[in-house]
């Protein structure tokens, strides 16, 4: 038996973003002023959103698991 479980991009996003100062990361972005600074800023925000991903996905893993533990693969895919 095969279950689909749709994973929104947005909503990962979100999540990250409700975790961060607003005010904060408008003064980051603000500071950038060359293509170095841009490249650092993309590269800091860029980790920390895939981290925030990972965390998510093992978080759907675990509830999934909980809620049907004969379940033997659980396999994620961002759509």
């Amino acid at each position: 038996m095969n279950h689909i479980l749709v994973f929104c991009n947005h909503f990962a996003f979100r999540y990250y973003l409700s975790k961060k100062d607003l005010n904060t990361l408008m003064t980051e972005i603000k500071a950038v002023e060359t293509n170095e600074d841009l490249e650092r800023f993309l590269l800091k925000h860029g980790e920390n959103i895939v981290d925030c991903l990972g965390e998510q996905v093992d978080r759907i893993e675990k509830e999934l698991r909980a809620q049907h533990p004969e379940v033997k693969h659980i396999d994620l895919e961002v759509l």
